[in-house]
């Protein structure tokens, strides 16, 4: 049985409106391994905002406006460990990734 947080739910929820960001992240390495999901976030949810995630190993960025930048953290936070996540790039780290930001400039 799979379990989702709650953002992860609100995530998915809104996969039908226009969004800043549309990211996928799996429970296994290279982008292809364990379970999978789809993050999408219209611009009043995701944007400037930190978004917890459980069990993610890998994340790779579908797309992203041209004014934004997504990052990933090993904590809950997004402030431990950054790393840039480009469009069409799997990220890995050594553990498991825990937070993800998309920051946009005006």
């Amino acid at each position: 049985m799979k379990y989702f947080t709650v953002s992860a739910l609100l995530a998915l929820a809104s996969l039908g409106a226009a969004a800043d960001f549309k990211l996928e992240t799996w429970s296994g390495t290279d982008c292809k391994n364990g379970d999978h999901l789809t993050w999408s976030a219209p611009k009043h949810v995701g944007p400037g905002s930190c978004q917890f995630m459980a069990n993610v190993k890998s994340l790779k960025v579908d797309s992203l406006l041209s004014h934004c930048t997504a990052t990933v953290y090993t904590d809950a936070n997004c402030s431990k460990n950054a790393k840039a996540a480009r469009v069409g790039q799997c990220v890995q780290f050594g553990g498991m990734m825990k937070s993800f930001s998309v920051d946009c400039t005006a």
